[in-house]
């Protein structure tokens, strides 16, 4: 199954060197598979992200936590972000994203929280 995918997406990619041009191939909807794997949005859904320096001392440094939500008066898309350049700032950061959380929830409990990659979860467990 692996190698019939990659060799799949090698023949549409040596195709579109070939023909000069952007190829692409639509996949057919199926359950519980890409988009259909996300839940039902809700008004309060968040998407965040976070940018570390991984070669900060002792072991690395997110220095940004930001992210989305729509303002139900405005209907408006918001950007917030806490930026942090040392350990204590970093500490504040993590503090005022879960605090807005908590807040959050108590208005929208059935929000999501969506992510870029599996990093922002595992470091924020971690």
């Amino acid at each position: 199954m692996t190698y019939e995918k990659i060799h799949g997406q090698a023949k549409i990619q040596f195709r579109g060197r070939v023909e000069n041009r952007n190829v692409h191939v639509l996949l057919g909807v199926e359950e519980e598979r890409g988009f259909n794997r996300l839940p039902m949005p809700s008004e309060g859904d968040i998407y965040f992200d976070f940018e570390g320096e991984h070669f900060y001392e002792d072991g690395g440094l997110e220095y940004l936590f930001g992210f989305t939500y729509k303002d139900l008066k405005s209907k408006e898309y918001i950007y917030k972000r806490f930026w942090a350049l040392d350990r204590q700032q970093e500490k504040d950061a993590f503090r005022k994203f879960v605090q807005f959380l908590t807040e959050h929830w108590e208005k929208f409990p059935g929000f999501h929280v969506y992510h870029f990659a599996p990093y922002e979860p595992a470091a924020m467990a971690g």
